[in-house]
């Protein structure tokens, strides 16, 4: 795999080298004239690359989306922005399961939240809760909810749309 001059034997090491590139700068820095070509070239193969770039880039930065990720943030010559995922840009499109899937969490997320809100409520203890994987006292930050086997959430998701007859190519 090529991306502009680097050469990638397989798409896990362009996936690490851009995933290092982000790791490199904290939240607002902009990156340095060699990450700034390396990322740029990325772009480039972005099938919106043209809409992407717009008016051209002024600068390309370091940009925080949901829980704590990190991600790059163009900043164009008429300083309008927009963020992009160096994944897509390795991975191309994500598949319509994954799309849909997403959708679904992102529906059910203020339940989940919800649920680990009166779990901690009901039986925290110093602002600590049992796991009930390890069985070790965690903060809020420490845990997640989640389905247990078999009925994972991409399980539920697959029934939805199997009872719900729907087309998630749609």
């Amino acid at each position: 795999m090529k991306i502009g001059t680097i050469e990638f034997k397989y798409k896990k090491d362009a996936l690490l080298y851009f995933k290092k590139i982000l790791k490199t700068y904290d939240y607002g820095q902009s990156l340095k004239t060699n990450h700034f070509n390396d990322v740029f070239m990325l772009l480039e193969t972005h099938k919106k690359a043209k809409e992407k770039i717009g008016v051209g880039i002024k600068e390309i930065r370091v940009d925080e989306i949901t829980y704590n990720t990190k991600c790059f943030q163009i900043i164009r010559n008429d300083l309008t922005s927009e963020i992009f995922s160096y994944i897509k840009c390795i991975n191309g499109s994500t598949p319509p399961f994954t799309k849909f899937s997403k959708v679904c969490r992102e529906i059910v997320n203020d339940d989940m939240r919800e649920v680990k809100l009166l779990y901690f409520k009901n039986h925290s203890k110093k602002g600590r809760v049992k796991c009930q994987e390890t069985r070790e006292l965690c903060l809020w930050n420490e845990l997640s909810v989640d389905h247990r086997q078999p009925n994972t959430f991409s399980m539920i998701v697959e029934r939805f749309i199997e009872l719900n007859k729907i087309d998630i190519k749609k």
